[in-house]
């Protein structure tokens, strides 16, 4: 793998390098959707970079709750050795899921500001989170963080140069197969986002499908434990958000059904 690349004589990360290749790839699909679709490509370029921001700004704060008992035990580098403090924890980390709540959560405020009913525009908007997200998985790969557990199957991958994992050892591939799942997800979407009556339903289908995959993906991962109760923090997340929408699903039924039994008896 290639943790840095060397362009102009300045090594860039990997991740940064795939990270915009994926930003790119998500503003061209912005791009070719808002021009079926009749959508103001300004507007969608504006709730996109808006929900980026709280993408980067979600994600750190949930990396920087999961170390709060590093980032205390460590406080006292804060004098001795300021600077490698805070590089340690704030010039790297990011958590995905709470990339994910921020990006929503902005991108929500971005399209109330901007006066647009986004869940019937999640055709548009929807589909790039994942296509996003599996370049950035390819960014993992390439500097071997979020590893896989040790292996002798045949499908494994062996780090070299990885800052992150064990190196010369034979590992899960998990960052690839996360990677293969996202884009193929971006697929799903785009096919069932061309039938406009399930369009506002797209959201659900996409936090559906990748908490469930998350969820069972996490056993396979090999880093350093990430949670509690024999649960990494992202199984935790994964199954609120399972719970959360079969809850809102038998809610919605429920009232659907109250509905249909009002206007019979009316």
């Amino acid at each position: 793998m290639h943790p840095f690349f060397d362009i102009l004589g300045h090594q860039i990360s990997g991740y940064a390098v795939m990270g915009l290749i994926g930003f790119a790839a998500a503003v061209l699909f912005l791009l070719i959707m808002c021009r079926r679709a009749r959508f103001s490509f300004d507007d969608a370029i504006y709730i996109f970079v808006i929900a980026m921001i709280g993408v980067m700004i979600g994600a750190k704060i949930l990396y920087l709750i999961t170390a709060l008992p590093e980032i205390v035990s460590d406080w006292t580098l804060i004098t001795s050795d300021p600077f490698h403090y805070i590089g340690a924890y704030f010039s790297g980390g990011m958590v995905f899921y709470g990339g994910l709540l921020g990006g929503l959560l902005a991108a929500a405020w971005a399209a109330r500001y901007f006066h647009i009913d986004l869940p019937n525009h999640f055709d548009i908007f929807v589909p790039a989170i994942p296509l996003f997200a599996g370049f950035g998985r390819m960014g993992c790969l390439m500097e071997g963080c979020c590893y896989g557990k040790e292996t002798n199957s045949v499908c494994h991958i062996v780090f070299h140069q990885s800052l992150f994992a064990p190196n010369n050892a034979p590992l899960i591939p998990t960052q690839l197969y996360e990677a293969i799942f996202d884009f193929a997800l971006f697929a799903v979407l785009v096919f069932v986002g061309r039938d406009q009556e399930r369009v506002s339903h797209l959201l659900t289908v996409y936090l559906f499908s990748y908490a469930s995959f998350r969820f069972l993906i996490e056993f396979f991962r090999g880093d350093l434990v990430r949670g509690v109760w024999l649960l990494s923090t992202s199984q935790w997340i994964s199954i609120s958000i399972l719970i959360f929408l079969v809850v809102r699903w038998q809610l919605e039924r429920k009232g659907m059904q109250n509905e249909k039994c009002y206007w019979k008896e009316g």
